[in-house]
């Protein structure tokens, strides 16, 4: 009678490190501290995420045009 008992060790031989690959060392970079960042940041929006008065509103799209905004022939003026 054949035993179909498998071991964990079957399956966790391919993924590791070293039959994967991964396990090079990464290239060393000298130590560099970050600029400290300059200004300070300008509040657009109250507590609730509303705009505040003021601030000009853009669309996500920029200059989108849907199908029902555009007009009824595009001419090679409109195209550019």
């Amino acid at each position: 009678m054949t035993d179909y008992r498998y071991t964990l060790v079957e399956y966790e031989q391919s993924f590791r490190a070293p039959r994967l690959g991964n396990w090079e060392v990464d290239k060393w970079y000298p130590f560099v501290k970050p600029k400290a960042r300059r200004g300070h940041t300008k509040v657009i929006a109250d507590n609730r995420g509303h705009l505040l008065p003021g601030v000009p509103r853009k669309a996500p799209w920029g200059h989108f045009k849907s199908t029902w905004q555009l007009p009824r022939k595009i001419t090679r003026n409109i195209g550019k």
